[in-house]
């Protein structure tokens, strides 16, 4: 049996190609929050084309 010290997780999120910039952000800070509340932190973001790479550990 292993002993599993972090759990990861990977989330995408892809705002509107047409929203402002404070909207994608709101969207994004949505999602952190979500996350934060159920124990996750972010270790890394990436941006790739038109979406965002969450990556999580808790």
């Amino acid at each position: 049996m292993h002993d599993r010290r972090w759990q990861y997780k990977v989330l995408t999120v892809k705002p509107s190609p047409f929203a402002s910039a404070e909207k994608a952000d709101a969207m994004i800070e949505e999602v952190l929050t979500r996350q934060g509340l159920e124990g996750w932190e972010l270790i890394n973001a990436v941006l790739v084309s038109h979406y965002y790479r969450l990556f999580f550990k808790r």
